[in-house]
């Protein structure tokens, strides 16, 4: 039977005689080949090291004591987390912003071992990246540090769970307020009259059809991508949002929706069914008139019938939305401006929702109901009639 543990405290010298450390050696007893089992650990102090001793030395009694891992925080990530509880169980596009968050907390504290990464390390690892990335000069976004410091925590949570560490260092750490700038107003969607602008604009080309489905479908990029004819029943006007084309890391993939409640049946305005039948027309006469067409079967399609990579959809839209003369917004505004013209026209908030294929109401209301100047007069309109009125008593 191994003897209780002990320990003892030994000063380690730099090359100039003075002390750089204190090493505190555990003796745990010996192994089955009767060798002895040490643990070396370290301290910058005589007391902080006699602390170390005896709170080491309770734990091993108490059957609670980790040993320190020399694993970096680095080979965690990527040789245990990424490969054998990540990559196997989310979805390709989950999986790549994974890789993508990693990078920015390897750039910084992937050389450490995981025991000793701190809190306070974790908590100026943060603040810096609201001034400059870790991958670029620039700052980052209140968003993407969120998600880094999220990511960063699910980690050394699972680390904890392996028992490479105690505890969750990314615990007790803040993210920095975001500033606002009250100079810049940044359009995120667009106008009723700019919606009919870039209409108008793209009328009689296939894009046409394709910024209107989106819009009247409230779809998001890769819902609309992923759409094929056999989820568009033109006899209801119904389509079927089933399936998602995103780019993963390594490859696109026609996935599942995004959530469960991403997956939904959407009825469309006539003027859109009626886009869609002359897309479907175009399908046929592109099969027909192209040798080497792809029966992709999508209702987005290339004249030789593949699918739009989701980055080439995404430039063309730009290019448009440029030559238009229309405001600089992204693809996902697009399904914003239709929700958000849903809302403003006086639509049921749980109808546009469950059309949206949102989990919860509040999503649509926290995100949407602020976003247009319409919204806004139609405010100040109500009120200007009840104080009017008061005024005229």
């Amino acid at each position: 039977m191994d003897k209780q543990p002990t320990g003892r405290i030994r000063e380690r010298y730099n090359s100039k005689g003075e002390v750089a450390f204190y090493q505190v050696i555990l003796y745990l007893g010996r192994d089955y080949k009767n060798k002895k089992k040490e643990i070396f650990l370290r301290a910058d102090t005589r007391e902080e090291a006699e602390d170390l001793l005896q709170k080491s030395l309770a734990e091993f009694v108490l059957g609670t004591f980790v040993p320190p891992s020399q694993m970096t925080l680095e080979n965690f990530i990527y040789e245990e987390y990424l490969p054998k509880y990540c990559k196997p169980h989310v979805k390709a596009t989950t999986y790549k912003d994974y890789i993508m968050t990693s990078k920015y907390i390897c750039k910084v504290l992937g050389k450490y071992k995981l025991h000793v990464v701190t809190t306070t390390m974790i908590q100026e690892f943060i603040n810096d990246l609201v001034v400059k990335s870790s991958l670029s000069e620039r700052p980052l976004s209140h968003r993407t540090i969120v998600d880094i410091r999220r990511d960063l925590s699910i980690f050394m949570r699972k680390a904890v769970e392996l028992k490479y560490i105690t505890s969750n260092p990314v615990d007790g750490t803040k993210i920095p307020r975001p500033r606002k700038n009250l100079d810049e107003e940044k359009t995120v969607i667009l106008s009723r009259e700019e919606v009919q602008k870039l209409l108008k604009y793209v009328k009689g080309t296939p894009q046409e059809c394709w910024y209107s489905l989106i819009i009247d479908g409230t779809l998001r990029r890769g819902e609309a991508l992923g759409l094929t004819w056999d989820d568009v029943d033109f006899e209801n006007s119904i389509i079927k949002i089933r399936k998602n084309w995103v780019e993963g890391y390594e490859k696109l993939e026609l996935t599942t929706p995004k959530s469960y409640s991403s997956i939904r049946a959407i009825k469309l305005t006539e003027k859109t069914m009626k886009l869609l039948r002359r897309e479907k027309a175009r399908y046929k006469e592109c099969k027909f008139k192209t040798p080497d067409f792809e029966n992709s079967n999508r209702v987005i399609f290339m004249d030789n019938g593949k699918p739009w990579l989701p980055k080439s959809f995404y430039r063309k839209f730009k290019r448009t939305l440029s030559d238009a003369g229309l405001p600089d917004i992204s693809l996902h505004a697009l399904r914003h401006t239709g929700i958000s013209l849903q809302i403003e026209a006086g639509a049921n908030v749980k109808a546009v929702s469950t059309r949206a294929g949102h989990s919860d109401t509040q999503i649509t209301s926290n995100i949407y109901t602020h976003t247009t100047k319409a919204m806004e007069q139609a405010t100040v309109d109500i009120m200007s009639a009840i104080l009017d009125k008061a005024v005229n008593i």
